[in-house]
């Protein structure tokens, strides 16, 4: 037990729970209070609001949906942000499910177990155990930067706190571990390092100054300061036990549990342990939850025009803050403006359809990377612009073609096709400015122009199955 001088109400400036929840109920979303809880099932496959007075609850229905885990409320835009693993994706929907966006795609491999929002500083948090990194994004997922790459094992629950510009997370791998580092990865600090199985969910009171975690090796829910220290057992199962998900509203941590059917609850001192709402659900992940008139309140060096940074700004205590560049950027004299590393000088781009990947291979040490590119089906040809540092692509599958730079920013979408168009091959002719395609659904080559604006069809007869396609730009052939 908890000595009842923690047992106090929360009030902070921003809800900073790593969570994911769920319901099934069918009950119209226009009707739950501003106090509400979200979550995922990924035995449903839904996500779900529920209402934290009455317990009332709502499915928001979204269309593209595979295994979901992860999800945060921006209550500024009023929309979830989730994250689904089967998908490989980061999405973002309104509260009644509408206007459901593609934040990020990212690579086969990934596995995001946990999601943070900073609604202050418009920046996303994400754990990747899959390529075992910790990254953080823009709000319209056009930026990322890798923050953490060493030492992770299972990176799963994460929190944001926007004020200090401080990340805690938790790791499940063979050496388990709660640590914290500032938004840029540094000053990294591990807090609890032992008495761990699986920690798997994560919430924060970032005034009190105080983390919880819930471990479903251990079956207890704990806390302790953000130091670290003063380490408390709040909770331990009596009965076989999974938790997964942890959330703070109030006096009470909402919590999900493999081994039940319904969202749980228990007080901070823990008493009161019981079930909400009902005994419907399958297997719940992540939870949030959201109190009216938090998370819209605080400032910081970050909330006034991203403080003037040209990419990613990263608050500092006191008011202060750090511009950082995304992957394949850095950071110029005037600390503000990010520029475009130099790629290899030598280097190979290659397309995997399957996995739905460009990748970068450097040719001096065959070593590769892959470039993080967005909205992504079937990707076939592809080129490159030395002039401009740019990659070109088509899509099959979108019937697209896209550019974007070497390290995979500010992507465009040049072209879109008919419904019959397959554009198998491309060409770049970088002294002409000129972009050339074949297409075998039309049985067409076509010349754009670099930014898409000008189309000319070139050879349209005698054509079966166009494919592959070089240009002679010193000569004018193609």
């Amino acid at each position: 037990m908890v000595s009842d001088l923690f047992d106090m109400e929360i009030r902070r400036t921003l809800v900073l729970h790593f969570v994911l929840m769920l319901s099934l109920d069918g009950q119209s979303l226009d009707n739950l209070a501003d106090n509400f809880l979200v979550f995922v099932d990924s035995n449903n496959v839904s996500v779900y609001r529920m209402e934290i007075s009455s317990y009332t609850f709502a499915n928001m229905s979204l269309q593209s949906i595979s295994n979901p885990i992860a999800i945060d409320y921006d209550p500024n835009n009023g929309v979830i942000i989730w994250t689904d693993v089967g998908l490989h994706r980061i999405f973002s929907a309104s509260l009644t499910g509408n206007n459901q966006t593609t934040i990020r795609t990212l690579s086969t491999l990934s596995v995001t177990d946990g999601l943070a929002v900073d609604a202050v500083s418009r920046l996303l948090f994400y754990t990747d155990t899959g390529n075992d990194i910790i990254a953080v994004l823009s709000f319209d997922g056009s930026v990322q930067k890798t923050i953490i790459n060493n030492s992770l094992y299972e990176p799963r629950a994460i929190v944001a706190d926007p004020i200090t510009g401080t990340i805690f997370w938790t790791d499940w791998g063979n050496m388990s571990k709660i640590e914290k580092a500032n938004y840029d990865g540094s000053n990294r600090q591990q807090l609890i390092t032992t008495g761990l199985v699986w920690p798997n969910g994560l919430a924060a009171d970032i005034q009190a100054g105080v983390i919880f975690w819930c471990d479903a090796g251990t079956e207890k829910i704990e806390r302790a300061n953000v130091d670290g220290s003063q380490r408390q057992v709040i909770y331990q199962a009596q009965q076989p036990a999974h938790f997964f998900g942890i959330t703070l509203y109030q006096y009470y941590l909402y919590y999900t549990d493999w081994e039940q059917r319904s969202v749980m609850r228990i007080r901070t001192n823990g008493s009161e342990q019981s079930s909400v709402g009902p005994s419907v659900f399958g297997r719940l992940n992540g939870i949030r939850a959201y109190k009216n008139g938090t998370g819209i309140q605080g400032i910081n060096g970050c909330s006034n025009g991203s403080g003037g940074c040209s990419h990613l700004c990263f608050p500092q205590p006191g008011g202060s803050k750090q511009c950082a560049c995304p992957d394949g950027m850095t950071l110029q004299a005037d600390g503000q403006t990010c520029k475009t590393n130099n790629p290899p000088d030598n280097f190979l781009l290659i397309t995997e359809l399957r996995n739905r990947i460009i990748y970068r291979m450097d040719m001096n040490t065959y070593s590769f990377a892959t470039i993080p590119v967005r909205n992504i089906m079937n990707p076939v040809a592809i080129d490159y612009d030395p002039t401009e540092g740019l990659i070109y692509w088509t899509d099959v599958g979108l019937r697209q073609i896209f550019s974007a730079s070497i390290y995979g920013h500010s992507q465009k979408t040049l072209l879109s096709l008919n419904s019959v168009a397959v554009p198998d091959g491309l060409a770049v002719d970088a002294i002409s400015r000129l972009l050339f395609y074949t297409d075998t659904g039309n049985d067409i080559i076509a010349v754009l122009s670099f930014d898409g604006s000008i189309r000319k069809t070139v050879i349209n007869s005698s054509l079966d199955e166009p494919r592959a396609i070089v240009v002679d730009q010193f000569n004018g052939y193609c």
